[in-house]
């Protein structure tokens, strides 16, 4: 029952966002496979990709839109266990140069033994990318680890809060410099000459971000619990 509830949830969510998400990506669906003999195979023929699928009639009309494509959405999901995967292992991402709406209805209203449904996919434009986001190099420079974990994606949702306190036990930190002014909810000791370490963990957890100067931190608008511990050799 569960699994089912979520799977529900989730094609709210992606019918939400067709109602309010400004424009989708061209040629392209999110398709929930009911039957795996529907999924169909690509063969390359020249410059022509040519499709095949147990059923004629559905191979024609896929070979009508010129689909090239067809993959999992979320391959991530083969590393869940079965009873967390709620059937989104079955959702995938078509791809096709021909009218991908023309092709949604198609499915929708003549293959429903094939495909439960089919949805088109919705355009996201990253919005929150701070002013110091690589700012000493373009190219890697040291904000690599946020792109790792896609950063950007996360400050669309949130950039944290001053009532979220990050606490934070190292060697010493210099909490006056200009990415950590202001960030202190409240320093412990702190009389160690050596503080790079901390100083440098502070920054990467939540030195002020979009100010022109130095990096990007993770959780930019958190305080601070400075704490000092001395490094035991």
């Amino acid at each position: 029952m569960k699994k089912y509830f979520l799977l529900t949830v989730f094609f709210v969510l992606i019918s939400i966002l067709h109602l309010f998400a400004q424009s989708f990506e061209k040629g392209q669906l999110y398709v929930y496979v009911l039957n795996p003999t529907s999924i169909p195979t690509f063969v390359k023929d020249g410059e022509k990709i040519i499709v095949q699928c147990s059923n004629q009639e559905l191979q024609s009309i896929l070979s009508q839109y010129k689909v090239y494509s067809f993959e999992k959405a979320f391959p991530i999901l083969e590393d869940f266990r079965q009873k967390e995967k709620y059937n989104l292992e079955r959702v995938y991402l078509l791809k096709c140069d021909g009218d991908e709406i023309a092709l949604s209805s198609q499915l929708n209203d003549n293959f429903t033994t094939h495909y439960d449904y089919t949805e088109s996919v919705p355009h996201f434009e990253l919005l929150a990318t701070p002013n110091d986001y690589h700012l000493l190099d373009n190219t890697l420079g040291p904000n690599y680890a946020l792109d790792i974990i896609n950063a950007k994606d996360a400050w669309d949702i949130s950039t944290g809060s001053s009532t979220t306190v990050v606490g934070i036990i190292d060697t010493g930190f210099e909490v006056d410099l200009p990415e950590l002014m202001g960030k202190a909810f409240s320093v412990s000791n702190n009389t160690s000459t050596n503080k790079t370490h901390g100083t440098f963990v502070a920054g990467i957890v939540g030195a002020n971000t979009n100010n022109g100067l130095g990096i990007s931190s993770i959780g930019y608008e958190c305080s601070i619990l400075y704490t000092e511990k001395p490094l035991v050799s």
